[in-house]
């Protein structure tokens, strides 16, 4: 296990670390200007654009942000590193609305105000998060297992969070936590876990630290548990996810990815359940992960 997480920190690490020392060349402003494109670029001092190509000549380069709503000028002698993806009015660049979180677990970046989406996982999670400000999202979520038995008891569940930029897509902390209960049940059966994330990289390509307690009927686990994961965009439409925690005697590994559309993304993947105290139990099993998210705008 160890051999596995030491090899998951380092490809995360390492592709950080090598596109922050790869500077690409800028085409001539003809040529970018014929390919109605979408630029994503950092600075020598690290500062990070992206937007939509409005202007570029021999001396700057103009952008607008996602929504086209501000605009951005950067000299061309400060850009330490560019890259440039065709769009047109059909075929628009994929916004990763999901880069609040990974498979499941959370990271420290927020949605921006009025973002939301429905994320379902296997059919039976099902949840909603919505921006109510860029500072603070919230999510509602539910298995509904009362549709397969009358009066069958079913988890329900909200989970706030509180995001801060420490230095704009470079590293984020937040805190926040999911908290819930069982309807219908004969019990007082509340649960929940609070957390503090801290990521680090950009919404594209990131690695994240969580920490948290867990918590079952009004009582607090005494041992941490612990979440390093991480995300990175290959294409305009491709990202590599790896989710990984670390509960007491338990491990739990993933790899996968994600594909995003304008209207719709797909998550899939596997985890691997490892033991790490021989009396819980001796031999670790896959689990599939498949899970689909629809994006809204309120």
């Amino acid at each position: 296990m160890k051999t596995s997480l030491q090899v998951i920190i380092f490809c995360f690490i390492s592709s950080i670390a090598l596109k922050a020392q790869y500077v690409a060349e800028i085409p001539d402003s003809s040529k970018v200007e014929a390919l109605k494109t979408y630029v994503k670029l950092r600075t020598i001092d690290g500062i990070r654009y992206d937007g939509f190509l409005i202007e570029q000549n021999s001396s700057f380069i103009r952008l607008s942000d996602i929504d086209r709503n501000e605009s951005y000028q950067i000299p061309l002698d400060s850009i330490k590193e560019i890259s440039y993806d065709r769009w047109d009015s059909n075929n628009d660049y994929h916004y990763n609305l999901q880069a609040s979180r990974y498979f499941f677990g959370p990271n420290a970046f927020g949605l921006k105000k009025g973002e939301g989406y429905y994320q379902n996982n296997w059919v039976f999670l099902n949840q909603v998060s919505v921006g109510l400000s860029d500072r603070f999202s919230i999510g509602v979520g539910t298995v509904p297992l009362f549709i397969f038995g009358l009066g069958a008891p079913s988890p329900v569940w909200f989970t706030p969070k509180f995001s801060f930029p420490l230095a704009d897509d470079r590293f984020n902390i937040a805190l926040g936590g999911l908290f819930g209960t069982i309807v219908g049940s004969d019990y007082n059966n509340t649960f929940g876990i609070a957390y503090g994330a801290f990521t680090l990289g950009d919404r594209d390509r990131n690695i994240n630290l969580s920490v948290g307690y867990g918590m079952f009927d009004g009582e607090w686990s005494e041992l941490p548990t612990i979440s390093l994961s991480g995300l990175a965009r290959v294409n305009r439409k491709f990202f590599l996810i790896s989710e990984n925690f670390f509960i007491a005697d338990v491990a739990i590994a993933s790899f996968g990815g994600r594909t995003v559309w304008n209207d719709v993304s797909l998550d899939y993947g596997l985890g691997f359940v490892i033991p790490t105290d021989d009396l819980f139990y001796d031999e670790y099993f896959g689990i599939p992960w498949l899970g689909i998210t629809v994006p809204f705008k309120l």
